[in-house]
């Protein structure tokens, strides 16, 4: 939270799964999210993570440690790149 504003969240499924990352446009930047995933890093126990990576965040993804696993999906017309991280 930044100014009683939140500002950014993580939302972690089924112990592996990253869900959700979003960090509000006017904080981009700020490295917000990256300390939302150091965090998760840091306090859930897993091996490996998935995610959905929106095609605007791959560059983000993969500067966390995450990469491609297959090639872009589509599912309900929304374009996405399945990603993996390996602790």
């Amino acid at each position: 939270m930044i100014k009683n504003q939140i500002v950014g969240f993580i939302v972690i499924k089924e112990d592996n799964h990253l869900f959700h990352l979003f960090v509000d446009e006017k904080y981009h930047q700020q490295y917000i999210g990256k300390k939302l995933w150091e965090y998760v890093k840091k306090n859930i126990l897993f091996e490996t993570m998935t995610t959905n990576a929106s095609l605007y965040a791959i560059n983000v993804y993969e500067s966390f440690g995450f990469v491609k696993q297959k090639d872009i999906q589509t599912y309900k017309e929304l374009e996405f790149l399945p990603m993996e991280y390996i602790k």
